[in-house]
């Protein structure tokens, strides 16, 4: 079993590099594991995405057909949009960073580092795996 916080799956991306180390060839015990984190981590993205709208809709400011305002910057073709308009900025924040440092369990076999010696990653690709990978055997 394994905790993480929250915070992985946002600010890390840790799914993404997940996916691109899903094409790398390594060990089939090790890429059973890659898998399974894949797994688990993808019904993760699944819920958080799920908590986001929740608290969007909770401190979003919505339309009269309880749609979500969107927040612009600029003026004419520099027009664009930049995120949602909040009626509680602080309220929702806070409730954020809670949920950003709360942890999950993913109940999942450890990856060992011995397992990845053949694979080529990036040392920022192993900054993001490190909290999943276990030194020694």
């Amino acid at each position: 079993m394994l905790k993480l916080k929250h915070k992985i799956l946002v600010n890390q991306n840790l799914y993404n590099v997940f996916q691109a180390l899903m094409k790398e060839k390594m060990s089939m015990n090790a890429a059973y594991k890659m898998k399974r984190y894949a797994d688990k981590l993808d019904q993760k993205n699944k819920a958080h995405a799920q908590f986001m709208s929740e608290l969007l809709k909770t401190y979003g400011d919505l339309d009269d057909e309880g749609n979500l305002q969107l927040e612009f910057e600029g003026e004419g073709e520099n027009k664009k949009a930049v995120g949602y308009k909040l009626k509680d900025t602080e309220a929702f924040k806070t409730e954020m960073d809670q949920y950003l440092d709360s942890e999950f369990e993913v109940e999942v076999n450890p990856l060992f580092a011995a397992e990845l010696t053949d694979v080529r990653i990036s040392p920022n690709e192993l900054i993001v795996l490190e909290p999943l990978i276990v030194t020694g055997k």
